[in-house]
C-alpha cells in the first residue's frame, strides 16, 4: 500500500515537471492516524493546497485537495 501511495506522488510529480494539470483528493489526518507519506511530500513541493476539514458526527477528519490546474 505504502509503496503504491508513493508511486502516485512520484508520478504526479513527473506531471508537475512536465506541466500537466491533475488533482489529487486525500486525507492527512483521521482516527489518531497520519498520513506521513502525503505530508513528507507536500513539504517539498509547491502545490495549491485546499484544505477541507469535515465535522462527522463527534470526529473530524481533516482531507485534502492537492491540484495543479
Amino acid at each position: 500500500m505504502d509503496r503504491d501511495e508513493k508511486d502516485l506522488l512520484k508520478f504526479l510529480s513527473f506531471l508537475n515537471t512536465k506541466e500537466i494539470k491533475f488533482a489529487l483528493s486525500n486525507v492527512f489526518r483521521n482516527k489518531g492516524k497520519e498520513n506521513s507519506i502525503l505530508l513528507d511530500r507536500l513539504k517539498d513541493k509547491l502545490y495549491l493546497i485546499n484544505l477541507i476539514q469535515i465535522q462527522v458526527i463527534i470526529q473530524k477528519i481533516k482531507s485534502v485537495m492537492l491540484r495543479k490546474y
